[in-house]
C-alpha cells in the first residue's frame, strides 16, 4: 500500500472538465442503473467528498456502458444510499425521504440545504432505509448535487419513475435560495 513515511513534499494533480450543465438549466432527468458495486456503510471515507472512490468510478462506467445516466449505489445490506455523484431523495405519500448518513451516504452540502428547505416548508425529511425496488413505488425520486441542484430521477433499471410536484416545488425553492445567496 501507500506510505507517507519519508514524504518530503506533496504532489498535486488537478483534472478539469467542462460542466455538462449548471444550476438552473433544465435537465432531462437521470435514468439510473442499480450498480453491482456495493458501498461499505462502515467505511469512514464515506463522510469525505473525494474523487478517490474507485467503486463509484467503476459503477458510473458500468451504468454508462449500459446506456444509463448514473448508477444507483446500494450498501452491503442492500439499502439505497446515493448515486455515484449525488445524494438521493424520494417522495412517498407526500413526505420526503433520504438515506441516513450511517447507511454510507455522503453528508452533501446540497443534501443539507434541501433538508433545511423541507424543514422551513413544514415538511421535515425522514431519514430511513429503503430497498431499490421500493423506489419504483415512490411518487417521485430526485438527486441533489452542487453542480445541478435537484435532478429528477426518471427511471431505475429501465422502469419509469414519475416526476413529483414536490420535487418541482423544492427545485424552485432551491433556485430562489441559490440566487438570493449566490452560493450553495
Amino acid at each position: 500500500g501507500y506510505s507517507t513515511t519519508d514524504v518530503k513534499s506533496a504532489t498535486l494533480l488537478i483534472s478539469t472538465h467542462t460542466l455538462p450543465g449548471t444550476i438552473g438549466i433544465p435537465n432531462k432527468g437521470w435514468a439510473l442503473k442499480t450498480s453491482s458495486y456495493r458501498i461499505d456503510e462502515t467505511d469512514p471515507l464515506n463522510q469525505i467528498k473525494t474523487c478517490s472512490k474507485l467503486k463509484t468510478i467503476m459503477a458510473m462506467a458500468e451504468a454508462e456502458q449500459s446506456g444509463f445516466d448514473d448508477a444507483l449505489m446500494i450498501n452491503t445490506k442492500g439499502d439505497v444510499v446515493e448515486t455515484t455523484r449525488a445524494n438521493l431523495f424520494w417522495v412517498l405519500n407526500g413526505a420526503v425521504y433520504t438515506a441516513p448518513i450511517d447507511s454510507g451516504a455522503l453528508p452533501g452540502i446540497t443534501r443539507s440545504k434541501v433538508i433545511d428547505l423541507c424543514n422551513k416548508e413544514g415538511s421535515p425529511v425522514v431519514e430511513t432505509r429503503i430497498q431499490p425496488d421500493d423506489l419504483l413505488k415512490a411518487e417521485g425520486v430526485f438527486a441533489t448535487v452542487s453542480t445541478y441542484g435537484l435532478v429528477d430521477v426518471i427511471g431505475l433499471d429501465g422502469q419509469e419513475i414519475p416526476k413529483s410536484p414536490t420535487t418541482t416545488r423544492l427545485s424552485e425553492l432551491y433556485q430562489i435560495l441559490i440566487h438570493s445567496t449566490g452560493n450553495v
